[in-house]
């Protein structure tokens, strides 16, 4: 009986405790997204500059935060809405025209953004609404994901990585 009482004691703690744990590598993945820098100015309407983060596509304002690995677009010339944007990333100024791409990474300062592919300007321009806007929600959901990864990076008793 006693036993049981205690294995049913520990069991109940463990299970209170976990989601303290996921909270705690939740706040540390929040902590080591990569604020690389951000938007300074853009011309254009919304939608007419935007990112692409984790694979999604979001609209860029100016003031919003840059992160490791976004991949800044604007909508070419033939579009409706062509943009430009002026990014700043690591203490380093960019101007992107229309029609150009630039990622976000710690060779910012030494890259020449790029035209966009055929393939890029078509799916850009068969936008009919302009993507959401990235704002926190974005940064926070990079971070919540990356947390997710880490999590199950290390969930084993351990501590070690789990097998795939």
């Amino acid at each position: 009986m006693r036993l049981i009482l205690k294995t049913t004691m520990i069991a109940t703690a463990l299970v209170a405790a976990a989601p303290v744990a996921m909270a705690q590598q939740e706040t540390a993945a929040a902590e080591t997204v990569n604020e690389m820098g951000s938007v300074t100015s853009l011309s254009g309407e919304v939608g007419s500059v935007v990112v692409v983060r984790d694979g999604e596509l979001y609209s860029l304002a100016e003031g919003d935060v840059l992160i490791e690995g976004d991949i800044v677009q604007t909508l070419p010339e033939s579009a409706a809405k062509p943009g430009t944007t002026t990014l700043n990333v690591s203490g380093c100024e960019q101007v992107l025209q229309p029609g150009q791409q630039i990622v976000v990474n710690a060779a910012f300062c030494n890259t020449t953004p790029v035209a966009l592919t055929g393939e890029q300007i078509t799916a850009l321009g068969g936008l009919t609404t302009a993507p959401p806007g990235i704002g926190a929600a974005g940064i926070l959901g990079g971070a919540v994901a990356a947390a997710g990864a880490a999590a199950a990076a290390t969930n084993n008793d351990d501590g070690n990585s789990a097998s795939p």
